[in-house]
């Protein structure tokens, strides 16, 4: 084989010339690598705490009052750190959200039921103790 660099003699199983380094032979490409398997990303799922948030916030108001509500408020907040934490991979803020909401003015409702029957109720029974509780914090016993 004759070098196409220097013109010398070269034997047919030589890559490159003797006498000068040349290449004799067109370099092989190398294959190019396969390209990635193709994977789908992963879907974000909805957080756990987020859905037992909700659930929570409306047992709340039918089934469990007060404790649901309570729990509710728990597993929203927990639900909401939760989802910030996961970098997108969980969803349901919204979830979270509208259980804290429906926990929070649960509670709410259950903390001015409380407050009125003390209150106004107390006065009913007609007692000494509570007429005079009642005229103390501005409201009236029962009238006779």
């Amino acid at each position: 084989m004759i070098c196409p660099n220097c013109g010398a003699e070269n034997p047919e199983e030589r890559d490159f010339c003797q006498s000068c380094g040349a290449p004799l032979r067109e370099p092989t490409p190398t294959p190019a690598p396969p390209p990635p398997a193709y994977t789908t990303p992963e879907a974000p799922t909805t957080s756990g705490l987020a859905v037992a948030s909700l659930i929570m916030g409306i047992v709340g108001w039918f089934l469990l009052p007060l404790v649901g509500n309570v729990l509710a408020i728990l597993f929203g907040h927990m639900a909401k750190r939760e989802i910030a934490q996961s970098g997108g991979r969980l969803t349901g803020e919204e979830l979270a959200m509208v259980g804290l909401i429906l926990g929070y003015i649960g509670v709410g409702v259950w903390v001015l039921g409380i407050l009125a029957f003390v209150l106004f109720g107390v006065g009913i029974c007609g007692c000494g103790t509570c007429t005079s509780f009642l005229a103390a914090v501005g409201g009236s016993g029962p009238r006779h």
